[in-house]
């Protein structure tokens, strides 16, 4: 039986839908992403911000020099302490006794602004009509939200990973031997009734709206990627090892149970994140080598006027070439 007709016009309906299809599910990737980095971007704001920010530092100043002036108002680093601090109180005309006074009333009243604005400073409000909530108490509710943005993280990257590996693919032996980052492989075409002129129109269409794209062949790069996919990870990690050093000064029962708990959601993160980290990077390792083969030979194969099928190509990523490993089967159109 002869092959069947397949009209050119509606080849290019079909690259262009599966271009549709790979921009939607990059968009979602994207989108998953961006509010993965957000959220921790929140979250370490606010763990600063608690643990190590200007407002904890003041109060527990503050908390010192006010006790000092509690306990004496002639103690002599209480009086260092009026030499510098408030200067409203430094008039010579004014008794030393007076002067130590107000500086002991002008100290209270900064002790009680910091702390307040600190004990502000460790609630978070969400918009929606939520309460109020601790940043202790976020530690777990950020945990708990961020296994389920990476839940989410990891779904759009293995559909972006599919998307891709649905037009364009390593081949098998390459994928099994190199489990990370091969140097030298196949590339296939997924479609035997696309030409070349199709690839490479799919891929100048699609390239521009991943994030995470590989131009060439670069180990910073690489390891850069891993960092930024790794950021909710890390900033679950201080989280809990701020719970360690409070459960280790407190030695409070609670503690060790919200630690346990913690630990166990941190376990899943780093598992999704890790998945998540796989997937962007074998996406980037076919993304590359699928712009080698546009460049270095499927754009010199664009011919219309035959619907020749596009050909495998074989790719070194440490030289950064492509080259044609086999002739197709040349078919006429006529």
């Amino acid at each position: 039986m002869p092959p069947r007709k397949r009209e050119p016009a509606t080849l290019w309906k079909l690259v262009d839908a599966r271009c549709l299809q790979l921009a939607d599910a990059v968009a979602s990737a994207r989108t998953a992403f961006l509010v993965a980095l957000t959220w921790s971007f929140v979250w370490a704001w606010a763990l600063y911000s608690v643990d190590l920010g200007y407002l904890r530092k003041v109060v527990h100043d503050s908390r010192e020099m006010h006790a000092l002036s509690l306990v004496d108002n002639k103690n002599e680093a209480f009086v260092k302490w009026c030499e510098r601090f408030p200067t409203s109180v430094k008039d010579t005309n004014i008794p030393s006794e007076l002067r130590l006074q107000l500086c002991a009333k002008s100290t209270k009243e900064r002790y009680e602004w910091a702390e307040k604005a600190y004990l502000e400073s460790t609630l978070v409000s969400f918009p929606g009509g939520f309460g109020k909530l601790s940043v202790a108490d976020l530690g777990v509710i950020g945990e708990a939200g961020l296994l389920l943005i990476m839940s989410w993280a990891f779904f759009t990257a293995r559909r972006e990973n599919h998307s891709v590996r649905a037009i364009v693919d390593m081949d098998d032996v390459s994928r099994r031997r190199y489990y990370w980052c091969p140097r030298v492989f196949k590339l296939e075409p997924q479609d035997g009734h696309l030409s070349a002129e199709h690839y490479a129109y799919a891929y100048h269409t699609v390239a521009q709206r991943f994030v995470l794209l590989f131009s060439r062949h670069s180990q910073p790069l690489l390891l850069f990627t891993v960092l930024i996919c790794l950021v909710p990870a890390g900033v679950a990690s201080w989280n809990l090892g701020t719970d360690i050093r409070d459960a280790h000064k407190l030695k409070e029962a609670i503690l060790y149970r919200r630690i346990e708990f913690s630990t166990a959601l941190l376990a899943f993160i780093y598992y999704l994140t890790g998945l998540v980290i796989w997937f962007q990077v074998r996406t980037s390792v076919v993304l590359n080598a699928w712009y080698l083969a546009v460049r270095d030979v499927w754009m010199e194969e664009w011919d219309e006027r035959t619907a020749d099928s596009a050909s495998v190509v074989k790719i070194d990523v440490l030289k950064q070439t492509a080259k044609k490993v086999r002739q197709q089967n040349r078919r006429s159109r006529r």
